[in-house]
């Protein structure tokens, strides 16, 4: 992936991973490690209700951090990232290129985590094959976005940051869709899109206040 990119353009796509990880590590990472005993214990169990309310209550915790985060960091990229990796010899176009990654990854934040969970839902019922499957084909989708974007659209950092974005929704979205055909998992609690609303609204709000 990184070869497609014009000189430097592999340290700005790093750079702006890094700053990327950083509230998956916190947030995503942390839940999942947290929940997952107890999504693989109802799993063994058969207890499909209860791992469809305790995937949804952690999905609800990590979008509670996640989407203010996710916001933030596209809303205040360019500082970020002169505060990060503005000194020396790296420049103002370094740094640029650095924001405009980070500003696509900060679009992957929310379903990679989301995604995340979804994969040990699958684990926790017993299937291992289908996240495998899934990622797979992700894969292929991702490398052919990255060629549309960068040899075909002639973007920068942006081509190959834009399209990790987009596979990584579809990624979870095919996963959700899968849980309700092959894990006949029950749908998604009452009110679940009303909170995601009302989250992402406050974090559009305090990502517009801090820009």
């Amino acid at each position: 992936r990184c070869r497609l990119l014009p000189t430097g353009g592999p340290s700005a796509l790093y750079y702006a991973n890094r700053v990327q990880q950083f509230p998956i590590a916190l947030v995503s990472t942390a839940a999942i490690s947290a929940v997952f005993p107890s999504l693989n214990a109802h799993g063994h169990l058969g207890e499909r209700g209860r791992v469809r309310a305790l995937h949804d209550r952690t999905q609800l915790g990590m979008l509670f951090l996640a989407l203010p985060a996710a916001a933030g960091l596209f809303a205040l990229a360019s500082p970020i990232a002169s505060v990060c990796y503005e000194h020396g010899n790296y420049g103002p176009e370094g740094t640029a290129r650095v924001a405009e990654g980070l500003r696509c990854l900060s679009l992957a934040l929310v379903p990679a985590g989301a995604a995340g969970l979804a994969s040990r839902v699958f684990v926790a019922m017993g299937d291992l094959r289908t996240p495998v499957r899934i990622a797979s084909w992700m894969v292929v989708v991702n490398v052919s976005l990255n060629v549309l974007g960068v040899v075909g659209l002639g973007l920068d950092v942006a081509g190959l940051t834009l399209s990790t974005a987009l596979t990584t929704w579809l990624n979870v979205l095919w996963l959700a869709h899968r849980m309700r055909t092959r894990l006949e998992l029950p749908a998604l609690e009452p009110g679940f899109g009303r909170r995601v609303r009302t989250m992402a609204l406050a974090a559009l709000v305090s990502a517009g206040a801090a820009w």
